[in-house]
């Protein structure tokens, strides 16, 4: 690959106040690598526009169609030093500065192009509930989730104990998550779902059990795994007999495919 430059250019939305961000592509390649041409422009989408995403637990649990990714929000201060999410921007540069999020203008416009009732991940370049969010933004973010009944919207963050302030907020569309690392804390017992990613001590998933969450995520460290599967084998056993669902993801290298969706993920709503 030669160059590649990616430039956001501000275009009036049909004459109303607010602008969306478009992406543009330009791509200098080697003659005939399109399938890199394609990769590349699949990773640019994530620059705040809505794209269809590979993330193996964002699908509808009843078609098996995979879902979506929209970031109102692009950039980071959580400093994770595993962050997929700024490996892409150091590659593709979204945002000049991961550590300066960067609201996205019109997000919510293009959930019109989503017709079919899909699984939309909020926030795969970000942390929504991040103590950095302005309050009136995360609440015109539910707001506007609630006018798409359709479809189901999947928050993920680590810091749950915010949650708290948004409480009775939520459209019954949303689906509140913690990540739970060796120091989340504030985690409401009444959280929808949790996901250990990555994987990297027994104890998170004792913590994941503690909640009465519907849902378990387990995800491995990439791109080299530093689990053992043993530590899973009570989890899945407390799942089981628990009746609660249990998603392992194929980084795991676990050697049964478990990956379940909730009964309520399924007929919609919490």
């Amino acid at each position: 690959m030669e160059k590649l430059t990616v430039r956001r250019k501000k275009i009036n939305d049909e004459g109303q106040s607010r602008c969306r961000l478009r992406l543009r592509l330009r791509i200098r390649i080697l003659k005939g690598n399109s399938i890199e041409r394609k990769k590349i422009y699949k990773w640019a989408q994530y620059g705040g526009n809505v794209a269809k995403t590979k993330i193996e637990w964002v699908k509808n649990p009843i078609t098996g169609e995979q879902g979506y990714t929209i970031n109102p929000i692009v950039g980071c201060k959580n400093s994770c030093p595993y962050c997929y999410a700024k490996r892409m921007n150091d590659r593709f540069h979204f945002v000049k500065k991961w550590d300066e999020p960067e609201h996205q203008e019109g997000w919510s416009n293009k959930l019109d192009k989503i017709k079919k009732p899909s699984i939309i991940f909020m926030g795969s370049m970000t942390d929504l509930f991040g103590e950095w969010v302005p309050s009136g933004e995360i609440y015109n973010i539910l707001f506007d989730c609630g006018h798409f009944p359709e479809h189901r919207f999947l928050f993920l963050t680590k810091n749950p104990k915010r949650y708290n302030e948004f409480k009775g907020k939520f459209p019954f569309n949303c689906w509140r998550g913690a990540t739970i690392s060796n120091n989340t804390g504030g985690i409401p017992l009444d959280i929808d779902f949790v996901s250990v990613e990555p994987l990297t001590d027994p104890k998170q998933l004792l913590q994941a059990e503690l909640t009465d969450a519907k849902w378990i995520i387990v995800g491995g460290m990439t791109p080299k795994s530093c689990h053992e599967n043993y530590w899973l084998e009570p989890t899945i056993f407390n799942c089981k007999k628990g009746k609660r669902a249990l998603f392992l993801k194929g980084n795991l290298h676990y050697p049964k495919v478990i990956q379940q969706f909730p009964k309520e993920l399924k007929g919609g709503g919490r």
